[in-house]
């Protein structure tokens, strides 16, 4: 497994930091982190670079105001990482050193950071410090995990699964669509507010296909009033003023099947059935899973069952939205229904 560690020279003493963090990966896994320092005297430095780019898995990118301003970074290493990230499933891990336009620059903070842009590593306590490079350590270790064991994934794949959110670069490819969250303990998404969607990088024709998920939804504060209206959504497109999707809205109280943004061309929801009652129970756990099959929607909440017919509803993303509520993501597969 090769890592790319993309850095400024002003910001040395981290790379040395981080270097530290990834020495046991090297004697529990196979991985060659390489960096610029690895150029020997009288090499084609620049050709180097390049290959390195070219070659490696993961990019670790340390992010500072000395970063942005680079032009050998910005012109030369940057658009092959993120091209290779969009053609070729390279990982994209940030860690901000300091502050800057990080997110300003859309090509890049579309990759979740492993620590905020409001949290940068000059600003932090040298506990915290430690603790950022070792979650780095942490994700990279499971994506080296999942790498190590893919034919047990392929294994998985023959018997069903197609798409599981909660695995790192899996994550790190959807369409993200508001600020989500990725904790390595636990594999856990997080992500809350208003126009926020997390779905799937493919599109899926709704046949024949499961949703299994499993997530807690929190009100945003104690005094909100107003419905959470959470919901796992699919048929999700983005090609016009508003985002078209179908969606199981939770609204705190019930489950209700509703279409979304069909309306002229507005952001107007439709109610088209009722599902379950389901109050919402701060960070209580729901289960809650969708089957397209024969031409029928099976739903299924915490075990409890309703059928309904099948939708005119083409293909399109699957995924979720977090809306009024702090939402917790603990499972998201699609499988192959059997």
């Amino acid at each position: 497994m090769k890592i790319f560690i993309c850095y400024s020279h002003s910001d040395r003493e981290w790379l040395n930091e981080i270097k530290i963090h990834l020495e046991p990966l090297k004697n529990e896994f196979e991985i060659d982190p390489w960096e610029d320092t690895r150029i020997k005297p009288g090499s084609k430095w620049k050709k180097k670079i390049l290959t390195a780019i070219d070659d490696c898995d993961i990019a670790i990118l340390l992010v500072s105001h000395y970063f942005l301003a680079s032009k050998f970074i910005t012109t030369n290493e940057l658009p092959p990482l993120l091209q290779g990230a969009e053609e070729k499933g390279k990982i994209i891990l940030s860690v901000i050193i300091s502050p800057c336009l990080f997110n300003e620059n859309t090509s890049l903070s579309q990759y979740q950071a492993i620590n905020s842009p409001g949290k940068t590593i000059i600003e932090l306590g040298k506990g915290k410090q430690q603790r950022v490079f070792l979650d780095l350590a942490k994700t990279i270790r499971e994506f080296v995990k999942e790498q190590k064991f893919k034919n047990i994934d392929m294994e998985d794949k023959l018997q069903g699964k197609i798409f599981n959110f909660n695995e790192i670069h899996t994550f790190n490819k959807l369409i993200k669509i508001g600020n989500f969250n990725f904790n390595p303990e636990g594999n856990e998404i997080i992500g809350s507010e208003m126009n926020n969607f997390l779905v799937s990088s493919e599109k899926y024709k709704n046949n024949n296909i499961k949703i299994k998920s499993i997530f807690s939804l929190t009100k945003l504060s104690p005094e909100q009033t107003k419905d959470i209206n959470a919901g796992i959504i699919f048929s999700w497109r983005n090609d016009g003023e508003y985002p078209k999707y179908f969606n199981f809205l939770f609204t705190g109280k019930k489950i209700i099947l509703e279409k979304v943004g069909f309306s002229a061309g507005r952001h107007l929801s439709e109610h088209l059935d009722e599902l379950f009652d389901c109050e919402i129970v701060d960070n209580k756990i729901i289960y809650f899973d969708i089957e397209f099959k024969n031409s029928k929607i099976i739903t299924s909440l915490n075990s409890n069952q309703k059928v309904i017919d099948m939708l005119d509803i083409g293909d399109g993303h699957i995924g979720f939205r977090p809306w009024r509520s702090i939402f917790r993501c603990k499972k998201f597969e699609i499988e192959k229904s059997s």
